[in-house]
């Protein structure tokens, strides 16, 4: 991992530091994701420079995942080194609109029990 990826997950995404569980370098079909929410079906990625190289590979990339029905969500190194809060912000609305919900007695919608277990 590299340093953007190392803070992104030890300053937001690890332990449920957002609320929601991901995990890291996840297998999906022939691909590994930098960070993945199984649950909500969601890929978060780290772009450093070598991305401008591959935009063909992560474009068919992007493509087969959504295709499983998967969301990537791409932050460019410096927004994460330079503005985390923004970036984990952009991560947590995407996958509580995307995490599902079980009814309540009442009838409103509160979470799952995989996530109230973390």
């Amino acid at each position: 991992m590299g340093r953007a990826e190392k803070r992104l997950w030890y300053e937001g995404l690890a332990q449920s530091r957002l609320g929601f569980r991901f995990r890291r370098q996840y297998a999906l079909g022939p691909y590994f994701l930098d960070f993945y929410r199984p649950e909500a079906r969601v890929c978060v990625e780290v772009d450093g420079d070598q991305h401008e190289f591959s935009a063909e590979h992560d474009a068919r990339r992007n493509a087969w995942l959504a295709q499983s029905g998967v969301v990537t969500l791409r932050f460019a190194t410096d927004s994460v080194m330079i503005d985390l809060g923004t970036v984990l912000s952009n991560i947590q609305s995407v996958c509580e609109s995307r995490t599902p919900t079980l009814p309540s007695p009442s009838g409103e919608g509160q979470a799952s029990e995989s996530e109230a277990g973390g």
